[in-house]
């Protein structure tokens, strides 16, 4: 659940603010945590023929769920663009973001000449090794590895943070007026887009979610188990979240760099610490979204009469994760390009698909809390989606220029 854009969430407070970035946090959290649960309780549904006789029917991919809604053509359209969208974003991201950290990692201690693109190689070359484990249960092991790197590097960030404030070494008082010195007032709206959109789209993982509620053993339900295991994420993920944007914009205000790491700087030996663990939680993140592509690709050439032998479905996996090696390698500004990747993908995923497919399926009355509820979220996030979308295509027409490929 905590994503390594937690680094970043600081810097959103740079444009929206002490109160308009906790509100924004608050309520994306709520509206994820709500859309999340209604996946999960959407996951088994009645026997088709025997309600009530028989063991309900469980849903273990996003797309059953929505094929079982709107039918198998609609279904499918209706989610398989826009997950295949996120995951494949979120492989390039991460394999961007661990190759990054691993250059930042060697000229933090004096080898300048490393490159990023080689170190994008070192990081892909490690996932098509992981790529060959035998299943998605088998990642058992090594998100959990991810999920205690993520928490080792917000520990790091907040504890590193309070500590320069206390030393009083900085230099000058934090401003917390919100946007930068010198920017126009179109910069700054398209700034708050996309500080709104960063905060919102951090909140994820409801692309496998379903994938993960496969996993449970049935009977008894799987919908408690799921729901404790999702609480104690979000609970993590608020204190990582609140915790690092707390701290970071309390101690830098609105000199707090993108990645607040870059703003603590010291001591060496715990930043390099946590640009380890950074290396280590993308590894273990990308393969979590990658999985669910390698069974959509076996599914779609088994569709086509093609049965992958073992062999085969691992030179798959290593040729997808080379393809992600060669995409992150060439355009390694897709950081720039995830926003608008997170727009499209990320808002109907997590928040706008779920609230309607409970609509669809569960009909509450149209005078119900849910139903009003749940037309709000549609309604609110696609607004969102839509001034994540434009804040993410200005900032790709401002950076154009400094664009490089293999860079």
């Amino acid at each position: 659940m905590v994503g390594a854009g937690v680094l970043g969430l600081p810097y959103s407070f740079v444009y929206l603010g002490w109160a308009g970035g906790m509100c924004v946090m608050l309520l994306s959290l709520a509206i994820s945590w709500y859309t999340f649960y209604e996946l999960v309780h959407l996951h088994e549904v009645p026997h088709p023929t025997h309600p009530g006789v028989k063991p309900p029917r469980r849903l273990n991919r996003y797309h059953e769920l929505t094929q079982h809604a709107w039918g198998v053509v609609r279904g499918s359209w209706a989610i398989l663009p826009f997950q295949v969208a996120v995951m494949s974003g979120l492989g390039v991201t991460y394999t961007v973001t661990g190759g990054s950290s691993l250059a930042s990692l060697a000229r933090r201690h004096g080898y300048v000449g490393v490159s990023r693109t080689g170190c994008i190689v070192a990081f892909s070359a490690a996932q098509v090794l992981l790529s060959q484990l035998p299943s998605f249960n088998d990642l058992t092991w090594v998100s959990g590895v991810g999920a205690l790197m993520s928490l080792v590097y917000s520990v790091i960030a907040v504890t590193l943070s309070i500590g320069q404030a206390s030393s009083g070494n900085q230099e000058q008082q934090p401003s917390y007026e919100p946007g930068t010195p010198g920017e126009s007032s179109h910069e700054f709206l398209f700034g708050v887009f996309n500080a709104i959109a960063t905060v919102c789209f951090a909140w994820g993982g409801h692309n496998v979610a379903l994938e993960i509620q496969a996993t449970l053993p049935y009977p008894p339900s799987t919908v408690q188990p799921m729901m404790r295991g999702v609480n104690l994420a979000y609970l993590a993920a608020f204190i990582c979240y609140f915790g690092v944007s707390i701290t970071g914009y309390a101690v830098f205000g609105n000199a707090v760099a993108e990645n607040v790491l870059e703003s603590i700087g010291q001591p060496l030996s715990l930043i390099s610490l946590a640009e380890v663990c950074v290396v280590l939680h993308v590894a273990a993140s990308c393969q979590v979204y990658s999985f669910p592509v390698y069974d959509m690709i076996q599914q779609a050439l088994w569709r086509r009469g093609l049965r992958l032998s073992r062999a085969a479905a691992r030179l798959v996996r290593a040729g997808y994760m080379l393809l992600i090696c060669f995409v992150a390698a060439l355009l390694p500004f897709f950081g720039d390009l995830m926003g608008l990747v997170g727009a499209i993908g990320v808002t109907p995923t997590t928040f706008l698909m779920p609230a309607l497919l409970w609509l669809h399926l569960r009909r509450p009355p149209r005078s119900s809390i849910a139903f009003i509820g749940n037309v709000a979220i549609v309604v609110l996030c696609a607004l969102v989606g839509v001034l994540g979308a434009v804040g993410s295509l200005h900032l790709i027409a401002r950076h154009a220029a400094q664009y490089q490929l293999f860079s």
